[in-house]
Order: C-alpha cells, then structure tokens, then sequence
C-alpha cells in the first residue's frame, strides 16, 4: 500500500462491509492518508512491544518496517502536507509564534484568520513535539542537531516519491547563534553560500519545498534568539518573585525557565504584551510562502 502511495498517489484498502442478505463481503476500496498512517502506527506500536524478545533476525526485519513507518511519514507530513509546516527548535517557540500571531492577525492573512468572535485559526501546521514514537522515527525530537541530520536525509526521501507533491512550504526555524551556526554549515556544504550571508538572509531555499529562517539580527547584534523579539519589560516579569533566565532549562532560588515563561509569562498575559518585535520573523514565514506558491506557478 505504501509503495503504490508514493508511486501512484493512491492506494485499496481491503473493506468488509454488509450485503443486502447480511453477508460479508470484501471489497477493495480507495484508502486515505489517516487510515494508512493508522495501520502503519498500529504495526510499529506492536514490533516495539515485542522487540526486546525477538531475535537479531527478527529485529531486523522490524527495522525494515519502521524505514517504511518513516517514509510513509516523511509524505505525509512534508511531501502531501495540506498547508505550510513550521519546524520550531522547542515548543516554546511556537507558543510565542501562536500569540504573537493571535495578536498581530490583520497583518497576517496568509498565517491566521479570525471569525467574527475573534477566534484565531492558524493557518499554518506547527510540528509539535510529542513523547509519541512518530518524532522519533522522523528525527525531530527538537534541537539544532536533528535539524541537521533531517536536512540532510530530507531530498534522499523525497526522491523515493514519483507522485506530484510538495505543494506547500515545510519552514524550519532556528536561532541564530552559535548553535544556529551549525545548520548554517550544514546548508553551506549542500548551497556553497556564505555563511554571513546567509545568516543575514531573510530565508533560505535549501532544497525542493524545504526552507530556513534563522531570527532576525537587530541593529548591531551578532548573534539572535527568538526571546530577543519581546520588549524588555516582558522580559522583566517577575514570577513568584523570580527572574526569566533564558539559558536555564530549570527552575531555581532565583530565576524561572523557558518553560515558565512560555506558559506564565506569554502565554497567561499575552493580551498586555507587545508582539511588534515579531514582525520581522512574521514577515520572513510569510514571504516564504508567497515565494513558495510564486515558484509553483512557473
């Protein structure tokens, strides 16, 4: 079913259904990409289970599968993917993506809409982090060096695909520091751009429909995260009488992490915060997609 997905763009399913009489019968019937995702997550649910009792021979036979599991996957979500995809290196990133976009909506068409309630609905898919298998076997459970290895491996799947696809734009959005650098190189050795330049670029075309935005640098900035777009005062908030300290992934005496501040600080107080420094990252998301759906025209 997988192989004729990825060569003829549709697959049958084997369906059971009643007759007239009461009787059963098998008919084969057009699948979707949920049904097959279902089947698929189903198998790779059950060989993990039982891998730690089977056999090297039958472990290897498990393995094939899951390449198939990732395949199937890397379609799905990136290849037949029905609206733009935003790859964000933690979940932070995105709640402060979410609501600064809540906030700046009438600037955004092509990102979020809103209902007459004023009821935000995004228009672009945010690959969320999960504990589930799924990031696993794609090899993005978050950080810039699966970033590298899911650039490199990227165009390799995309040419097991002989179907029309890549409609829409899959955006992986990084900070541009010293950990951004390292994508920055990895993309230098598949494009031969300067990495200045490139880390100065609004965006990226890495390959087929994948591309890179690193955060915008700011005056005299050598260096940028994405907590570099808040105005100070939001950075300033107090929690409990604690400090934001960005570079700490962990509570202490004195200060509150990422975490914290995504979800007390951003998230609960996003009406009084002002999201203007977003704009710039905003502007480069939707660019990419303008310039996406401008080359798919030609």
């Amino acid at each position: 079913m997988a192989h004729r997905l990825f060569t003829k763009g549709s697959f049958l399913l084997p369906i059971y259904e009643k007759d007239e009489n009461g009787d059963y019968l098998l008919e084969m019937k057009p699948g979707s990409l949920n049904q097959l995702h279902g089947r698929l997550g189903f198998i790779d649910g059950i060989d993990r289970y039982n891998i730690e009792i089977l056999s090297a021979s039958k472990e290897s036979q498990i393995k094939s599968k899951e390449t198939i599991y990732r395949r199937f996957l890397f379609y799905k979500e990136f290849y037949a993917a029905s609206k733009p995809v935003l790859i964000c290196e933690g979940w932070t990133d995105y709640v402060y993506i979410e609501n600064a976009l809540l906030k700046l909506a009438p600037n955004y068409p092509s990102l979020v809409s809103l209902d007459d309630n004023g009821k935000g609905s995004f228009l672009i898919k945010r690959f969320k982090y999960s504990r589930s298998h799924t990031t696993k076997i794609l090899g993005i459970k978050g950080g810039v060096g699966d970033f590298i290895n899911f650039i490199n491996s990227y165009k390799r799947e995309f040419e097991r695909f002989s179907v029309p696809g890549m409609r829409e734009p899959v955006i992986l959005l990084i900070d541009n520091d010293d950990g951004g650098k390292k994508v920055f190189n990895c993309i230098r050795s598949i494009l031969g751009t300067d990495l200045e330049e490139m880390r100065k670029a609004p965006y990226i075309h890495v390959h087929r429909n994948l591309y890179l935005i690193s955060t915008p640098l700011q005056g005299n900035q050598q260096k940028s995260q994405i907590e570099d777009l808040f105005d100070f005062s939001t950075l300033e908030v107090k929690i409990d009488g604690k400090s934001f300290d960005r570079s700490d992934e962990k509570v202490t005496e004195t200060t509150y992490s990422k975490a914290v501040f995504a979800q007390k600080v951003v998230k609960e107080m996003a009406s009084s915060i002002n999201f203007q420094g977003f704009m710039p990252l905003l502007d480069r998301i939707a660019k990419v997609i303008e310039s996406h759906y401008a080359q798919r025209k030609e």
